[in-house]
């Protein structure tokens, strides 16, 4: 009589946890943490490569062809959580990998190379496309208050001085002039805006 293979099992720590209910809501995602059958991750698997398809459709501004190898991406990834467990990691992780690069840019082409790739100019992924991230006066002012002024208000520093602040977002908030916010911010708190903004 043969045995029957026992079912493949994969721990999700708790940070993972964290991760999933970030992408789906805590309450679809509470109790994944510990031990789960090898199903059960996959299913989390496929539902993580579903929403990546669609965070990437929503944010990515991009010509046709860095489109499409990314489409291809999206597709590799997809197609590797429904590979044989032996191999479903290693196609994921290649396929995340080639994702990511992409998305800077475009994936590097080493393969003719004979040295070794270790020069700057090895890992530049600009020469058809360049990432450059923009913030614009109201993202800036978001960025402020999720940073700065909200972590004082829930009582992580003066008190006072968090509200004055959160009153001056809302006011500018309905005013619709976030410049005049962050020039404030500026000019007051100096260090604190290099710090975040550089």
């Amino acid at each position: 009589m043969a045995m029957m293979k026992p079912a493949a099992r994969v721990s999700i720590p708790l940070d993972v946890e964290f991760f999933l209910a970030s992408m789906f809501g805590g309450r679809s995602t509470h109790g994944a943490r510990g031990n789960n059958q090898g199903k059960a991750w996959k299913k989390w698997c496929k539902r993580l490569s579903a929403h990546l398809r669609k965070y990437v459709e929503v944010n990515l501004v991009t010509d046709r062809k860095h489109r499409q190898l990314i489409e291809c991406a999206l597709e590799d990834i997809e197609k590797s959580v429904s590979r044989p467990e032996q191999e479903r990691e290693s196609r994921m992780v290649s396929a995340l990998m080639s994702l990511v690069l992409l998305l800077l840019g475009d994936t590097p082409q080493h393969y003719k190379r004979r040295r070794i790739v270790s020069r700057p100019s090895h890992f530049k992924l600009d020469r058809h496309r360049s990432l450059g991230y923009s913030q614009s006066p109201l993202q800036r002012s978001l960025l402020i208050c999720s940073t700065l002024v909200k972590p004082a208000v829930a009582g992580n520093g003066d008190q006072r001085e968090a509200q004055r602040w959160e009153a001056l977002f809302w006011r500018c908030y309905r005013r619709n002039q976030f410049g005049e916010f962050i020039e404030q911010f500026r000019k007051e708190r100096r260090q604190e805006y290099f710090e975040l903004f550089g």
